[in-house]
């Protein structure tokens, strides 16, 4: 799973780049207090194969769909903080507009404000089928579904080259789907396994997530001039 460049090698730990979305990414890993993806795992091992788009692809993709994925992200957050724990409650009862929004802000302004993220988000886990979480959608998605595709089609053309142990590193949003083509392949599922990943501690001695915030944005002007 990487959208890059065709022909570019393999991403090196803290390597910068201009692409928006890496930018934004890594600006969700500062703010949510989290680890990046491409500084954490070894892409050199000889046994990785690339299962995804390249970078002129996806972004031509995106621009016929009309789909950004800043868009998506935040149409997912805000499907998160219109349901939640609400979803229970009588129609009168559902967040409107203005509470929704007053929500976002005092989330976004909490000392633990990447904690509180966390939690919105991790409250979705359990409607993950539902449309992915959100990023997807009837015609699917350029980030989600069109991906997929092309995973698959890496992955039966390994099947046919006589490998036996595979394994697809793919983020969850993408399982649902990806599922569904598995089995048209012919697969069954077998056992499911459940691994933590996110510490949902406070840590009230360390900056919040909108100090970061605030400092990258500040930072990024400042480069700028």
């Amino acid at each position: 799973e990487m959208v890059k460049p065709k022909g570019t090698g393999i991403p090196q730990p803290g390597q910068k780049s201009d692409n928006p979305i890496t930018q934004f990414q890594h600006m969700l890993k500062d703010v949510l207090n989290l680890d990046f993806q491409l500084d954490d795992v070894d892409y050199s091992k000889p046994n990785f194969v690339h299962a995804d788009m390249d970078a002129e692809t996806f972004a031509k993709r995106q621009q016929e769909r009309g789909e950004t994925f800043e868009m998506l992200m935040v149409k997912q957050l805000m499907k998160a903080l219109s349901h939640g724990d609400d979803d229970a409650k009588k129609p009168e009862e559902q967040p409107n507009a203005d509470k929704m929004i007053d929500g976002m802000i005092e989330m976004f302004t909490r000392p633990d404000m990447e904690r509180q993220i966390k939690l919105v988000v991790a409250k979705q886990l359990d409607k993950i089928d539902n449309a992915a979480m959100g990023l997807d959608g009837p015609d699917g998605s350029v980030i989600l579904t069109e991906r997929n595709k092309v995973a698959l089609k890496v992955l039966e053309n390994t099947i046919a080259d006589g490998k036996k142990k595979i394994s697809i590193f793919y983020g969850a949003a993408h399982l649902p789907d990806m599922s569904t083509r598995l089995k048209d392949l012919g697969f069954t599922p077998v056992t499911v396994d459940w691994n933590t990943a996110w510490d949902l501690s406070i840590r009230p001695d360390e900056p919040s997530g909108a100090e970061k915030l605030l400092k990258e944005l500040i930072h990024a002007l400042e480069d700028d001039n």
